[in-house]
């Protein structure tokens, strides 16, 4: 008896965990909470905008990378984990660079500095990971020849989720626009990783 009182508080226990765990379960898409970053995130702001990023820009950096707004992630950036397979690095058109995550792809048919390179030159994008007026040149470059909607949909990356992601750049492109262009707080708009 004391046994199965055991199992049933075990399985009780971890079906609590379960439920109330925000690590197990599925994050939502759409707008997050304010938060205050680091005071850092205070220089990093201004330093963009004093290098031509605009409040768009730092939007896009935020919501690819977070408070950190730079290219501290795995070179190239990586496919999240997918049905129980871990994740794979992303490589030729699909690896992404600079603060911005651009993907190769777009780099390469649309940016001065690359246009012309081939899919196999992908690792010249790096450059963009350690050179921010250049990757605010190259994606203001990005946009001017595709449009804000057609860059989104190839940031996106997936057929549809252009929309999704221009809701989430506006969402945070508000509330920067809002008194946050130089304090330490951003918000955050929840895109399931792709």
């Amino acid at each position: 008896m004391f046994s199965k009182l055991v199992s049933l508080a075990v399985f009780l226990s971890l079906a609590l965990f379960a439920v109330a765990s925000p690590i197990i379960q599925e994050r939502q898409d759409g707008p997050g909470d304010p938060y205050r970053c680091n005071p850092s995130v205070v220089n990093r702001k201004k330093f963009l905008q004093s290098v031509g990023a605009n409040a768009r820009d730092l939007a896009i950096a935020i919501l690819e990378n977070g408070c950190k707004m730079n290219s501290d992630y795995p070179f190239g950036d990586v496919y999240p984990a997918k049905d129980g397979k871990p994740a794979k690095p992303k490589t030729g058109d699909a690896a992404n660079f600079g603060l911005f995550k651009n993907n190769w792809g777009q780099i390469r048919r649309h940016c001065s500095q690359f246009k012309g390179q081939s899919q196999a030159q992908w690792r010249n994008g790096a450059f963009l990971n350690t050179h921010d007026v250049s990757a605010i040149r190259c994606q203001h470059e990005q946009i001017k020849a595709l449009g804000v909607d057609t860059f989104f949909q190839n940031q996106r990356g997936v057929p549809g989720e252009g929309p999704d992601y221009a809701k989430g750049v506006d969402y945070i492109k508000n509330y920067l626009n809002q008194g946050h262009l130089t304090d330490n707080f951003v918000t955050f708009y929840n895109l399931h990783a792709v």
